[in-house]
């Protein structure tokens, strides 16, 4: 069975002119970073913005366009060889920051630093915060992790973690640890029922999903998404959906800056479906209200237009990068033949 569980991709966030990781003012750059995948099933990072050509970035997957929209990072190489990667989103040399790197990084809001799984694809991982100046890598959590994300302030990364690796975005709990722009200090729990992975942090809170256990053998468990504080409390349920067999429910993948709009990803067996969740009326739904196989990827600082790819859940199908507004109308076509898709600076 395949089980397709987002980590989630970086939300575009409006952001000052002056980037804390130079003395020099970094105007904000629309960035759209894509893969295009070639007649050998290699698949290339791609980089664009409004008026630009085009750039080949290079060879990987899972790009994640930074906050300011002027660099791109992502995964260089496949298995135990993969990279973590740095490249400026007009092209140019790539900076290698880790090796043997798991999953999709996640971008502190100054863009000082990435966070990012490392280790075996099979067997313990650590996660690890990366410094974007020197590759400096500091040690945050060892086990089995469902995502990683910062606070919107930059001063803590809440992740999902469990010790065990048969339960990795199955089981586990979320755990809030301070930065390297926020201070010393150990991780601690801020949920502690087993059942609580993927965490996605935002203004209102620490989005989560919630897992239930199947009610038939061989089922996944089901997932439905909570909000909880950092400090463990507040947590509430924010949806109620019955999930069918051998599909998982709702992982968050990116807020609005705001926190008031979420972009949700509707996963399970050979499935993959975009979703939105608004806090103002407590509503979800699928994004284009009927299960074709429309991705997301993120969504615009003012939550108005969410960034999604078609296609379906294998990114290698014929696919596009496309745009929906947040009522699941108004479809525009970005780029042809691309897929898993990042953006930033609101576009």
């Amino acid at each position: 069975m395949r089980l397709r569980t987002l980590v989630p991709l970086i939300t575009a966030i409006a952001v000052g002119l002056t980037a804390a990781t130079s003395s020099a003012v970094i105007v904000p750059r629309q960035t759209v970073a894509y893969v295009k995948y070639t007649k050998a099933t290699t698949s290339q990072v791609w980089a664009t913005g409004p008026g630009a050509a085009a750039v080949k970035l290079g060879t990987g997957y899972g790009p994640v366009v930074s906050p300011y929209g002027d660099l791109v990072a992502y995964a260089a190489g496949t298995g135990p060889s993969a990279r973590l990667v740095v490249a400026p989103a007009t092209g140019g040399a790539a900076r290698t920051l880790a090796k043997r790197v798991v999953g999709v990084p996640a971008w502190s809001p100054d863009q000082q630093h990435l966070v990012v799984a490392v280790g075996p694809e099979i067997g313990k991982q650590t996660l690890v915060e990366v410094s974007v100046a020197d590759g400096t890598q500091r040690r945050l959590a060892t086990g089995y992790f469902s995502g990683a994300s910062y606070a919107p302030d930059g001063g803590a990364i809440a992740y999902g973690r469990t010790a065990k690796a048969d339960q990795q975005g199955v089981a586990g709990d979320v755990f809030v640890v301070p930065s390297s722009g926020g201070g010393a200090g150990a991780p601690r729990n801020v949920t502690g029922d087993g059942r609580s992975v993927s965490p996605l942090w935002g203004r209102e809170g620490i989005v989560l999903s919630h897992l239930s256990a199947p009610k038939r053998k061989e089922d996944y468990p089901k997932a439905n998404l909570q909000l909880v504080q950092a400090d463990g409390t507040g947590r509430r349920t924010l949806t109620k959906l019955k999930v069918p067999y051998l599909l998982y429910g709702l992982t968050a993948v990116a807020f609005s800056a705001d926190g008031r709009r979420l972009l949700a990803e509707y996963g399970g067996q050979d499935y993959s479906e975009a979703w939105t969740y608004d806090f103002t009326t407590g509503n979800a739904r699928d994004l284009t209200g009927k299960a074709d196989g429309v991705i997301g990827f993120g969504i615009s600082a003012d939550g108005a237009t969410v960034l999604a790819g078609t296609g379906g859940y294998d990114p290698q199908a014929k696919s596009d990068v496309v745009t929906y507004s947040f009522a699941g109308q108004h479809r525009k076509t970005l780029i042809r033949n691309a897929s898993w898709a990042s953006w930033a600076v609101g576009i």
